[in-house]
C-alpha cells in the first residue's frame, strides 16, 4: 500500500476550492489502497518576525513536527506531496527529498510570480524553481503549464499532467433543479468574486441586454475582495436582469443552482496573464458535468477548451468584440435539449471525475516511487 503524506492542507477546517480538490482525491485514492495523511501546523500556531521570517520559521517548525511523526514510515512506499498553494509549503519538500519520495502539486500557482511586486516575484520564482529540482514528480492540472515547464528547462520526465475536476456524486444531470428566473434565457455566474475573475465584465454585457430588451437574466452568487467593486456598477445602471446573491453555496445547493441555468459564466482578467492565458476553472467542470454549458471570457487554453464541448463558447479579448456584439450572440445561443444536456454530463464526467483522475494520479504515485527507489 502507497501512503501518501500530504503536507500544509486541514481537511477538517478549510472549505476553499482547492482544498476541495484534494478532498474528492482523497476519498477516490483511498478506494484505489492509497492511505492518505495531512500534516499542518495548529490554526493557532503563531510564529514572530517580519513576513519572510514568519514563512521560514513555519517551515521548519512544520518539518520537525513531520519528521517526528513520521519516522516510521517506509521510504519504499511512503511519498510527500505538497498541493496549492505550493509558496508556502513547498520548500519542505527540499529537505524531506533526501529521506522520501517528494511530489509538487501546482494547481493554479505556477508563474503567479509574473504579476507580484518585484521582491515578491524573486523570492518565489526561486522557492518554485529550487523546490520543482529536487522533486520526484511535478504534477499540473492545467495544460498551459507545458511550455512554461519546457522555457524554465524542468525536466519533463518528472512533469504529469493530471486535470482539475467535479465531484460526480453532486454535480450531475440527475438532481433537484432551482428556478433561477421567469426569463427565456438564464445565465449564472457562481464562485469567487476577486479581481482576476472579473465579473464586472458580465455587468456591461448584461446592461448591453437590458437595453436591447433581450429576455435574459443573470444571477450571480459568490463574495469575495472584487465584490465592492461589482456592487457598485450593479447599482449605477440599476439593471433589473441580474440578482446577486453574495455567499457562498455548498456544494449540493450550487450543483441544484447551476442545473437551473442555461449557461454558466466564467470571466479570467487580461491583467493576471498567468490566470487568463492558461487557468481552466473549476467551476466549468463542475457545470459541465451539470450538463449546463459555459461562456467565458478568458485566453487560449479557454479556447482550445470550449472547441471540444459543443455549445461553449469563449471570448477571447484578443478577437476584439465589444459588449452590444456579445449580447446578440448569446440571444441567439440555443437552448439545449434534455438530451443535449444529459450528453454533454456524460462526456465531462467521463473526463473529469474524480474517480478516474484518481486512478492516473495513483500511476503517478507508482511511477515515482519507482524513479526514487531506482535513484
Amino acid at each position: 500500500m502507497i501512503n501518501l503524506e500530504i503536507i500544509g492542507i486541514d481537511v477538517t477546517q478549510s472549505h476553499h476550492i482547492g482544498i476541495n480538490r484534494i478532498k474528492h482525491l482523497t476519498r477516490e485514492l483511498e478506494k484505489e489502497g492509497v492511505n492518505v495523511n495531512f500534516h499542518s501546523l495548529p490554526l493557532n500556531y503563531k510564529a514572530m518576525g517580519p513576513k519572510i521570517i514568519k514563512r521560514i520559521l513555519l517551515r521548519n517548525t512544520l518539518y520537525k513536527q513531520i519528521i517526528k511523526c513520521c519516522h516510521d514510515k517506509n521510504p519504499k512506499n511512503t511519498i510527500f506531496m505538497v498541493s496549492s498553494p505550493p509558496t508556502i509549503h513547498a520548500p519542505i519538500l527540499k529537505p524531506l527529498s533526501k529521506k522520501f519520495c517528494t511530489i509538487l502539486d501546482l494547481r493554479d500557482h505556477y508563474r503567479e510570480w509574473d504579476y507580484h511586486p518585484f521582491l515578491k516575484l524573486q523570492y518565489e520564482k526561486w522557492e518554485q524553481k529550487s523546490t520543482q529540482k529536487k522533486v520526484e514528480a511535478i504534477i499540473y492540472v492545467h495544460e498551459g503549464f507545458k511550455p512554461f515547464f519546457i522555457e524554465d528547462k524542468i525536466d519533463q520526465n518528472k512533469t504529469f499532467f493530471v486535470t482539475n475536476g467535479a465531484n460526480e456524486n453532486i454535480f450531475t444531470f440527475k438532481g433537484k433543479e432551482k428556478k433561477l428566473s421567469n426569463s427565456s434565457i438564464n445565465l449564472i455566474y457562481a464562485g469567487g468574486i476577486a479581481n482576476y475573475h472579473n465579473v464586472p465584465k458580465w455587468i456591461e454585457v448584461m446592461k448591453e441586454l437590458h437595453e436591447i430588451n433581450a429576455d435574459v437574466h443573470l444571477t450571480i452568487i459568490g463574495k469575495g475582495n472584487d465584490a465592492i467593486n461589482l456592487e457598485q456598477k450593479m447599482k449605477k445602471y440599476n439593471l433589473p436582469n441580474i440578482s446577486y446573491f453574495k455567499e457562498f453555496l455548498p456544494q449540493s445547493e450550487l450543483a441544484e443552482n447551476i442545473r437551473g441555468a442555461d449557461y454558466a459564466l466564467v470571466s479570467t482578467n487580461v491583467n493576471t496573464k498567468v490566470y487568463y492565458d492558461v487557468v481552466i476553472q473549476t467551476k466549468v467542470f463542475e457545470s459541465l458535468c451539470c450538463g449546463t454549458p459555459v461562456l467565458s471570457f478568458s485566453g487560449k487554453a479557454m479556447d482550445d477548451f470550449s472547441k471540444n464541448f459543443e455549445y461553449c463558447k469563449n471570448w477571447n479579448s484578443s478577437f476584439g468584440l465589444n459588449y452590444r456584439e456579445i449580447a446578440n450572440q448569446i440571444i441567439d445561443l440555443p437552448k439545449l435539449s434534455s438530451t443535449q444536456r444529459r450528453d454533454l454530463a456524460i462526456k465531462s464526467q467521463s473526463n473529469f471525475s474524480f474517480k478516474n483522475i484518481a486512478i492516473k494520479f495513483k500511476k503517478v504515485l507508482e511511477l515515482s516511487l519507482l524513479k526514487y527507489q531506482n535513484k
